[in-house]
């Protein structure tokens, strides 16, 4: 952007998005690989997918995943036992 001259007014937000949508690239992503992407006349292969087509990829996501689940599982179970051991506490 050039410095303001003092015979024009300061550019607004707007003239500038208005200025940036008509220039080359309207998409504003601007990064090589965005750039490429758009203008490629194919699809991705699986290599350019990387992990979300590997098999092995997925099957440690899902063990992952079910880690999870269990110790939040325990979790939940525990405090369920410290709340029922307070609640008996302070029946004393």
């Amino acid at each position: 952007m050039s410095p303001p001259n003092d015979s024009e007014p300061p550019k607004t937000l707007r003239r500038m998005a208005s200025e940036k949508l008509s220039s080359d690239n309207p998409s504003q992503l601007g990064d090589p690989a965005s750039l490429k992407a758009e203008a490629a006349d194919s699809e991705p292969t699986d290599q350019d997918r990387g992990a979300a087509n590997d098999p092995e990829a997925k099957k440690r996501g899902e063990e992952t995943r079910k880690e999870l689940e269990r110790k939040e599982k325990e979790n939940m179970n525990r405090g369920q036992k410290a709340g029922q051991k307070m609640s008996h506490d302070s029946k004393l």
